[in-house]
């Protein structure tokens, strides 16, 4: 009995040791399988035309071959030390991604600015911000919530207010506005049956807001009325196109007024996510004039005369004489004969 006891206990002993071998070597294998993450060290701002370096590493060694995208489009791929260098043309808020193979993407921010311009973070947005264009074209946010929804008022700006809303948190919230005065060359041009007139295109970007996690977002801006009467536009032509990347074409968003003064009217549109726009002049809806036919000539049918019935002609019916009289006639016919007769005898 004693010598079952201990092959048991030695089984049991082997079968633990082999249990603990499988599960330290099956937690090596799956680490071994766990991707590792893409990490990117680039600066949080930069200006126009100045030459930006960013470099990608993954635990602390540089990788080569990474692409690294801005705002989803290509700018090359890292060298052999892990880095890439990169000049802006534009400025505004740029989601910087770093994709290779099997490893996890990594992503940062990077926002680039007008020269000589600084980039100030706050908080939380305010109940009403006010910034001035081209002065303080990027705006950044250390977080937004549901209940601080982002409420920005542009002065010298065809734009009057840009209001967003959030489902969820969000953190490092970063938006640009900026006017341009000819089409983004990489966008299509207008079609004609959106747009004779271009009053202004407009570029909004916003970064570390997804457009799912965008509750509701609102655009006000104003056009002045003396533009209006030069080119012979009536405000109701007036309306806000957006460019979708998605679809690759323009897009006539809903644009109702909402007021007026001596110099502008004021337009609200609602829009879906940001991105190129376009204020213009839809063409005049115009109503055809109906055509009048003419109702076939109609033959006029002659009257129709009825032939007259002929009355029968009624035989009057002899009034009874009361009886009498004929004795009487005959007496006086009678005295009349006489009389004649007396008269000639003598």
């Amino acid at each position: 009995m004693k010598k079952g006891k201990r092959k048991n206990t030695r089984t049991v002993v082997i079968a633990s040791f082999l249990c603990i071998l499988l599960c330290l070597s099956s937690g090596i294998v799956s680490a071994q399988l766990l991707p590792e993450k893409l990490e990117i060290s680039a600066p949080k701002k930069a200006e126009i035309g100045e030459i930006v370096s960013l470099t990608v590493t993954c635990e602390g060694k540089p990788i080569e071959g990474v692409t690294i995208y801005a705002n989803r489009v290509e700018i090359g791929r890292t060298k052999s030390d892990g880095t890439i260098t990169y000049s802006f043309d534009k400025m505004g808020p740029y989601r910087i991604e770093a994709e290779k193979g099997d490893y996890i993407s990594g992503r940062t921010t990077l926002v680039i600015l007008l020269p000589g311009k600084e980039l100030e973070e706050i908080p939380t947005p305010p109940r009403v911000i006010t910034i001035t264009l081209p002065e303080t074209p990027v705006v950044k946010f250390k977080e937004v919530k549901p209940e601080t929804p982002i409420n920005l008022t542009l002065e010298r700006s065809v734009l009057k207010r840009i209001f967003v809303k959030v489902v969820e948190k969000s953190e490092g919230v970063c938006i640009s506005v900026e006017e341009l005065k000819e089409k983004p060359p990489e966008v299509p041009a207008l079609p004609s049956e959106i747009s004779i007139k271009v009053y202004v295109y407009i570029e909004i970007k916003i970064e570390n807001i997804t457009v799912e996690n965008i509750e509701e977002a609102e655009i006000e801006f104003k056009i002045e009325k003396h533009w209006l009467a030069e080119h012979g536009i009536g405000s109701g032509q007036i309306t806000l196109s957006r460019y979708s990347k998605v679809k690759g074409e323009w897009e006539v968003l809903d644009t109702k007024i909402i007021g007026e003064d001596e110099t502008h009217v004021y337009y609200s549109t609602k829009i879906p996510e940001f991105s190129t726009y376009a204020i213009t002049a839809m063409p005049m809806e115009v109503t055809p004039t109906p055509t009048v036919t003419p109702p076939p000539e109609v033959t006029p049918t002659p009257p129709v005369v009825p032939t007259p019935t002929p009355t029968p002609e009624v035989t009057p019916t002899p009034t009874p004489v009361p009886p009498g009289f004929e004795a009487v006639f005959a007496i006086a016919g009678l005295l009349a004969v006489a009389y004649l007769v007396l008269k000639r005898r003598k």
